[in-house]
């Protein structure tokens, strides 16, 4: 007899923690909600120059690429142009 109150005490417990984190959770997820609100609306008017400066960012970077590119490229053909004289004068 005391067994099985003393497990409905547990279940009861049990239960009522279970209750008492999902409410604390989701308490979390509204608080969470309204500061990224407000982050967002403090955030918001810099956005255009965020991007702008982002597209600059991405030009930059594929403008070097490519010059990279071309000299990786002309280094290469340069090389094997050298090598080949090097074949040349050997025989």
């Amino acid at each position: 007899m005391y067994i099985a109150i003393i497990i409905l005490i547990l279940a009861a417990i049990a239960a009522a923690s279970v209750l008492i984190f999902w409410k604390a959770t989701d308490q979390m997820f509204r608080y969470w909600e309204i500061v990224r609100y407000f982050k967002r609306r403090d955030v918001r008017p810099h956005m255009d120059s965020i991007r702008n400066i982002n597209e600059s960012i991405k030009v930059n970077n594929s403008a070097v690429q490519s010059k990279n590119t071309q000299k990786g490229c002309f280094n290469a053909f340069k090389h094997r142009a050298k090598k080949l004289m090097r074949k040349e004068r050997a025989q």
